[in-house]
């Protein structure tokens, strides 16, 4: 049983008692001592769409709340935020008290909590940040999703109409210190989520300035998410999504999927031993004769169960903000297209969106909520699966020749996998290639590493310190952000003058350079075909179009 009052209680305790330290001193103690501490993770996307614990709404003295967090806005919400306003109390007027929880909210969506984030010095922001998490706290009994621990997020505070959107960089620097101190004294986790490119850029830039290693990961991990971020900036990942990912949303594993439709249909006490027993795809037959013998389709009921379009997981928010063109799932749900709208990435999904023009696509091997005809569930489906689909096989295979394949949340048990991995095989024949990819595992599997043994990196995370699945799961999430935090840009907020306040001289004699191109460049110049990329590379970098140079 978790007592979050006395968890605060504590941990406040020992804050104030290392205070008597160096800050320095203080923070190695911390580190060292102290493993429950927390981390920050950073990425870009809809903090409004994140499975969370709570998430800080941004609001100020008069409780006025910008139209873009209220998206689509709960009924009533209006006339509920007019009845606070009416009855502020002296301490919310004061500022002495600068938390209040949005009121309407459904309640199957991570809640919000208006905060009042306007202060006469940036370097107080942190003090909204720590009370906000305070009172999140205790209204939140359990971690969501049961996640090993409480998992908050917030946005990059005070440079809309907080007052700091003429010197973003700096208080983006200060707010990812402060932070990062932050999660270091408390047991909970923070979710920095940026709502633009060159935000995550100064962010991520801040936190690598600050010396942050990733504490909680081995020195063998560590390496390997270098590697792999190495791989994906100068040749780009694929990434093959198992049901594991959606799992961290609070959605069933297939094993969890099949039991509560066979709880749902009527399948008796006496049955489910027996039904239990069945190989998977001979329990997904069952499972369509019982409906269809009341008249109901499996399908349909399976678009319900994944049919959620809001709060996806934060391991699906770090992966689609990574260099990944390709990616390939068998799950049913649309969670990970929500957080790659989210990252400013869509994705086309195939093969219902083929006509979609977008930088990336989203294989979906199994069907999809949105077309519960196409789920595959029963052996039949599997059995006919390279007739219907030969084309989407075909697409696995060349990805696997072409790209290093990320494995994440899945078992390498599929069948249809595994004769696409056999096709290639076959085509390579005797030429030899770099393995096929990485696979990340929470727990070891010996007998799995050693049949994949000269085709996969098998990566897991459960040890010691990890030895729960809901630790281990978290370890993988701090795995992304490490793997993020190395392959994501450190630059593309160089030629925002917003973010200027984080560039070294060399840095600012560059975006001089970059921004006197167009002055100097004559018209004719800048309608050729080099010039586009010389664009492509500008908006990279931060740079807006209608920006005078």
């Amino acid at each position: 049983m978790a007592f979050p009052q006395l968890d605060a209680f504590f941990t406040e305790t020992l804050y104030r008692f290392v205070q008597i330290f160096s800050l320095e001193e203080s923070e190695r103690v911390l580190a060292t001592e102290y493993p429950m501490s927390g981390h920050l993770f950073i990425y870009r996307g809809d903090l409004t769409k994140l499975a969370c614990d709570g998430w800080l709404m941004p609001t100020d003295y008069l409780l006025r709340v910008e139209d873009y967090w209220l998206k689509p806005e709960p009924p009533g919400f209006q006339e509920a935020l007019q009845s606070l306003r009416d009855s502020r109390c002296k301490g919310w007027k004061k500022g002495d008290e600068r938390v209040l929880p949005v009121p309407f909210w459904p309640d199957d969506r991570s809640r919000p909590w208006l905060v009042n984030i306007i202060y006469r010095k940036k370097e107080r922001l942190i003090e909204a940040v720590e009370a906000f998490v305070d009172k999140a706290l205790l209204h939140a009994p359990k971690p969501i999703n049961e996640r090993e621990r409480h998992l908050f997020a917030i946005p990059v505070i005070s440079t809309g109409f907080g007052g700091g959107a003429k010197v973003k960089g700096q208080v983006i620097n200060t707010l990812v210190r402060d932070l990062t101190k932050l999660v270091a004294r408390r047991n909970i986790d923070l979710a920095l989520v940026t709502y633009t490119a060159p935000a995550l850029a100064a962010a991520q830039k801040a936190r690598f300035e600050t010396r942050f290693s990733w504490p909680e990961l081995s020195p063998e991990l560590s390496d390997k998410a270098r590697k792999l971020a190495r791989v994906g900036v100068e040749q780009g990942l694929a990434l093959f999504l198992g049901a594991g990912v959606s799992c961290s949303a609070g959605l069933p594993s297939w094993n969890g999927l099949l039991e509560k439709l066979a709880t749902q249909i009527g399948i008796t006490k006496g049955e489910l031993k027996e039904f239990g027993q069945l190989d998977v795809l001979d329990r997904g037959s069952v499972l369509e004769r019982r409906f269809r013998a009341r008249k109901q389709d499996v399908n349909d009921r399976i678009a319900d169960i994944f049919s959620r379009t809001w709060d996806h997981s934060l391991l699906h928010g770090l992966l689609a903000c990574l260099p990944a063109s390709e990616i390939i799932t068998q799950n049913y749900d649309r969670l990970f297209e929500v957080a790659a709208e989210g990252a400013g990435e869509p994705v086309a999904t195939l093969p219902y969106t083929p006509g979609d023009v977008h930088n990336r696509w989203l294989l979906k091997m199994h069907g999809c909520v949105s077309v519960p005809e196409d789920i595959v569930i029963r052996r039949e489906d599997y059995l006919r699966y390279s007739e219907r689909r030969a084309a989407l096989a075909g697409i696995v295979q060349a990805t696997m020749l072409t790209r290093h394949m990320l494995f994440v949340g899945f078992s390498l048990r599929d069948g249809n996998f595994h004769r696409a991995v056999d096709d290639v095989r076959r085509a390579l024949g005797s030429n030899k290639r770099n393995r096929l990819g990485t696979a990340l595992f929470l727990a070891p599997s010996a007998l799995t590493a050693e049949l994949w043994q000269t085709e996969l990196d098998i990566v897991h995370f459960a040890d010691k310190a990890a030895g729960t699945t809901a630790a281990a799961a978290r370890k993988l999430e701090i795995f992304m952000d490490c793997l993020l935090g190395h392959c994501g840009s450190i630059t593309g907020h160089l030629l925002d003058p917003t973010f200027s306040h984080l560039l070294s001289p060399p840095e600012e004699e560059l975006k001089e350079a970059l921004l006197g191109l167009q002055t100097r460049l004559s018209e004719d110049s800048r309608n050729t075909v080099a010039w586009s990329k010389v664009q492509e590379l500008l908006l990279s970098l931060g740079w807006a179009e209608d920006e005078e140079a």
